[in-house]
């Protein structure tokens, strides 16, 4: 290394403010410049996985659920509700929810103690249906291609369904950490950022790099932007970066009101993204 003047300096990008009216800090990093040369100083630390249209397509098993489930705690034909009727017109509705709470409460009526109830009875039915979930082609090359980097998954689905189906994949031995939806208080689902938080934490003690968050739904990325916001309050230098994925059958990117800050057209994109990362903080 040459000889010159290090000077450290912290560097700041912004997004346009959409969480409590203030500007989110997107990316938190400190850089050093040696003889006119930035070196950007963080490197990728982990990666965070959304479960449900990221990692596996379980639509049609979570249709199948869902009827169940509503048809039980309302009393009412599960056909009644147009959203139940087919796969199509529940790809429709999942899209425009923030999570299953609010699915379960603005669709179809529940109240605070039925969506309770509905969020006991999910692992049980998941467990009793054997609706086919495959994971997305290409997926477990991309994941094991990734073991050098410690990797967790956080979703609103339960960490059981998760873990069964991981280990039907053999692909238990690639995650670090598992954070399902009964992992969180009913008041800490996304986009709040606690489960993300608790990923990030057990897989990295909160040493300063760069988490990826690889998700399908714009409820990801608002948690990620949370995230930061937790991580730039606190003075912890970590930044959240997002994938966004648009190889899912239902994946419409123009839809989501945040946009995350890479898009994967196929599974194979987010090695390239991750690389491409490495790669320029390494330059």
């Amino acid at each position: 290394m040459s000889s010159g003047k290090i000077k450290t300096k912290i560097f700041n990008k912004y997004l346009t403010p959409i969480v409590d009216n203030h500007l989110v800090p997107l990316y938190f990093a400190y850089i050093i410049e040696l003889t006119g040369k930035t070196i950007l100083m963080a490197n990728i630390i982990a990666i965070v996985w959304d479960y449900d249209g990221t990692l596996v397509d379980t639509r049609q098993k979570n249709l199948s659920v869902n009827r169940r489930i509503i048809s039980q705690i309302t009393g009412i034909p599960a056909d009644v509700f147009s959203s139940l009727r087919s796969l199509a017109n529940y790809d429709v509705v999942q899209k425009e929810m923030t999570n299953w709470q609010d699915l379960y409460q603005k669709n179809y009526g529940m109240n605070h103690d039925q969506t309770v109830r509905a969020g006991q009875l999910w692992s049980e039915y998941q467990k009793e249906d054997d609706t086919d979930t495959p994971i997305y082609f290409g997926i477990k090359e991309v994941v094991e291609s990734l073991r050098h980097l410690p990797q967790g998954i956080f979703s609103q689905n339960s960490k059981s369904q998760i873990e069964n189906v991981l280990n039907k994949n053999k692909l238990s031995n690639s995650f670090n950490s598992i954070i399902g939806y009964q992992e969180l208080e009913h008041g800490h689902q996304k986009p709040e950022p606690h489960g993300l938080l608790e990923s990030v934490k057990n897989l990295t003690s909160n040493e300063c790099g760069i988490v990826l968050f690889i998700g399908d739904h714009v409820t990801d990325f608002k948690c990620a932007i949370n995230a930061n916001s937790y991580y730039f309050k606190n003075h912890i230098r970590i930044t959240v970066k997002t994938i966004g994925v648009n190889y899912t059958p239902d994946a419409d990117p123009s839809s989501w009101e945040v946009r995350p800050d890479f898009i994967a057209d196929r599974p194979l994109d987010i090695l390239e993204i991750a690389g491409n990362l490495e790669r320029e903080s390494n330059d």
